[in-house]
């Protein structure tokens, strides 16, 4: 996702995790929109319940931000040759990710924590589309790529999506 991405996600979810959930950065941010948060360092934010006194409660859903950049190091191809990379305009994949342990939550908490994950996940997949694969041409379904940045890696053939250390590509829409 690029910024304009992240700022439709944003605006989509928000209406709808008003009074239950917050985005924090866990240190002075705390908002119902995403971008706010993300406004202080760019890099990560936190989904959190809100309990009935409106402080935040329960386990977390992180979203890590993309980053956009210049890339040095190495491809590895599909037939596992390692290829040089210098400078290569890359978008590095962010994620949606979270962790919990529910026998260590309150009933309350675990429906409305289950609620919102499932709530998230849909707003994410809304805005997003699954146009991307291995080198090999297999498609990965796990990683999927909001329009903004398809348009952005469209318009230069040499840019690139990396995910952790593999190097991916969009396909044919």
């Amino acid at each position: 996702m690029v910024q304009a991405d992240v700022e439709a996600f944003s605006a989509a979810i928000a209406p709808d995790i008003r009074g239950q959930a917050m985005w924090t950065d866990h240190l002075t941010a705390a908002s119902e929109h995403l971008t706010e948060v993300l406004s202080i360092d760019g890099i990560q934010a936190h989904l959190q319940l809100l309990d009935g006194s409106g402080n935040q409660a329960g386990p977390l859903i992180q979203f890590l931000n993309t980053h956009r950049g210049p890339y040095s190091g190495a491809e590895v191809l599909a037939d596992g040759r390692y290829v040089p990379v210098k400078g290569r305009e890359t978008l590095d994949c962010g994620r949606l990710a979270h962790v919990w342990f529910p026998g260590e939550q309150p009933p309350e908490v675990r429906e409305r924590f289950t609620a919102l994950i499932a709530l998230t996940y849909r707003h994410i997949r809304a805005g997003r589309y699954p146009h991307v694969s291995f080198r090999d041409g297999r498609q990965w379904r796990k990683c999927r790529i909001g329009a903004h940045a398809e348009q952005w890696l469209r318009e230069d053939p040499q840019r690139g999506i990396r995910h952790g250390g593999v190097f991916l590509e969009l396909t044919k829409p």
